[in-house]
């Protein structure tokens, strides 16, 4: 059995359902084939994903991803007027360290001379007419060394910046369908529930599954739950590796989760109406967790410096979503049993 996975999380089920993590010094393969059919395997992958992330924010390569064309040209000039520095030092007092002219037949020196040495070792390309001697030759194999490696970085970032640009527009056009499946789900609960409200209206049986509805709004909790992920980022803190959602996506997103609790809280009013009980303890569960998944995302969108449309946006949706708390606080009448 392989037994080689250190450093993970083990999901169990605790009390009532709910998921727990704890550190795990080893976990089998077959184990995580079964977690992935259970209701943990979400909850692993996440913590997964967050190891991934601590260890890559404390790499020392995100100083060098930092830099840009115009720093590394900076630092390519300085690293060579500090090599110009040390050789035209060791001409001055070490002269039999320094650099000779093979043309003139002495020493050359001359901090122009330094320079174009230090030019010449930086780019590699060796014309021969100054060489150095004694200690000189060392500085000079690691000015070279050096400057390959700082060429290496142009390379490097040339070719990031074409990645850059692939993996922008592959991240645009996913969360793109990301925002258009979760517009299409809450449009299909608001078709669901415009024909339970029909049903209701009419009279056509609906009693015996007022006390089945958290079938639906589980569903309308998963993918408001799916909307919190795209549009709020944990301790305000955005990934470089997620896109932020536009502010159009983003009022299209609010106006979708309102309409689908107003088209709710006037289900639940015309099933008062009628005097059918529902108010049963998974359905009070369900939407009392749409309603806090709901209040999460508007004191997000409220504390995060957004634009004053989406913050009028906001405020419907907070409206939305007291009215529908107060259909929860009511008490139930006696049921109709007509």
């Amino acid at each position: 059995m392989i037994r080689k996975f250190s450093s993970l999380w083990e999901s169990k089920k605790g009390m009532e359902g709910e998921i727990s993590q704890k550190p795990l010094i080893a976990m089998s393969l077959p184990s995580i084939k079964k977690l992935r059919k259970g209701r943990g395997y979400k909850a692993f992958v996440e913590n997964l994903r967050k190891v991934s992330q601590n260890r890559s924010k404390k790499s020392h390569w995100k100083y060098i991803d930092a830099l840009d064309f115009k720093k590394i040209f900076i630092l390519w000039i300085a690293y060579i007027f500090a090599f110009s520095a040390v050789f035209f030092f060791l001409d001055v007092y070490h002269p039999e360290h320094g650099l000779k002219n093979v043309d003139i037949g002495y020493d050359a020196v001359s901090f122009l001379n330094a320079v174009y040495f230090s030019f010449v070792c930086a780019t590699s390309t060796g014309f021969g007419d100054i060489t150095p001697i004694g200690i000189s030759r060392t500085v000079a194999i690691i000015e070279v060394i050096g400057g390959m490696i700082i060429f290496g970085l142009v390379i490097s970032k040339l070719i990031s910046f074409k990645q850059d640009l692939i993996l922008n527009e592959i991240y645009e056009i996913s969360l793109d369908g990301k925002i258009s499946g979760l517009r299409s789900s809450l449009y299909l609960f608001k078709v669901d529930l415009s024909k339970l409200i029909e049903r209701v209206s009419e009279g056509q049986g609906f009693k015996r599954r007022a006390d089945q509805l958290y079938l639906l709004t589980d569903t309308l909790k998963e993918t408001i739950m799916d909307i919190e992920k795209v549009v709020c980022f944990p301790n305000g803190r955005r990934s470089d590796f997620l896109k932020s959602v536009g502010p159009i996506q983003l009022e299209l997103l609010i106006n979708s989760i309102t309409t689908s609790l107003d088209r709710l809280s006037e289900l639940l009013r015309q099933i008062d109406e009628k005097q059918y009980s529902w108010r049963g303890e998974k359905n009070v569960r369900s939407i009392g967790a749409v309603c806090e998944i709901v209040g999460e995302i508007c004191g997000y969108l409220g504390n995060n410096g957004t634009s004053e449309s989406i913050k009028g946006r906001v405020a419907e949706l907070e409206k939305s979503k007291k009215e529908l708390e107060k259909q929860l606080e009511k008490k139930t009448e006696k049921p109709n049993e007509a």
